[in-house]
């Protein structure tokens, strides 16, 4: 299949495939509808805290790459699609690669950064994580827009720790630090 959802542990982690249509009205826009609403319930029941979206393009990156799926053309448009949803259904992260970088935006809704800081945001955090792909895509755009809270091209690989309902954390590693490392090169903590 090539969307799915599973709970994993107070995780509900959403995934759901960039390469297959998502317009309304497809098979797979129907599904992440109705998968993002049964999280919202899964939620409120207090069954899971946390609703994680994964999936490969990026909605949200400030590097040059303009390629397919890259972030100049492609990001505004997938976020035009999704946004509104992930906010409706109170989606508190989305992870993507592609991009052979690390970028991590503060909480944003249409392109607009809606506080700045990770406590108790009220719009999704976006993590590229792509900085495990092999090659040079080129350089990041010059300015770094607003909404990025951070950036880095450089190898390395990344480690997600949710505590409970408190606290979500993603760590980030660069190649020089060996796997099992335990002082991360950047790191930061959404709270609810």
């Amino acid at each position: 299949m090539y969307w799915y959802s599973l709970p994993i542990g107070p995780v509900w982690l959403h995934s759901f495939s960039t390469e297959h249509t998502y317009a309304p009205g497809s098979p797979q826009r129907a599904w992440i509808e109705a998968d993002l609403a049964a999280a919202a319930a899964a939620r409120a029941a207090g069954t899971v805290s946390w609703l994680v979206v994964q999936m490969h393009y990026p909605s949200y990156c400030s590097h040059s790459y303009n390629g397919g799926g890259g972030c100049i053309t492609d990001a505004p448009l997938m976020r035009a699609q999704l946004e509104p949803l992930w906010r409706k259904y109170g989606v508190d992260a989305v992870i993507y690669g592609h991009i052979h970088a690390a970028e991590v935006t503060w909480p944003v809704f249409n392109a607009t950064p809606t506080q700045f800081s990770f406590d108790k945001p009220q719009a999704p955090v976006h993590f590229l994580i792509g900085m495990a792909g092999a090659g040079y895509l080129g350089p990041w755009q010059p300015a770094q827009p607003a909404w990025s809270a951070w950036r880095d091209q450089v190898f390395g690989w990344t480690r997600f720790h949710a505590e409970g309902a408190a606290s979500l954390t993603f760590d980030f590693f660069n190649y020089t630090q060996p796997i099992g490392a335990e002082t991360p090169s950047w790191s930061m903590t959404i709270t609810h």
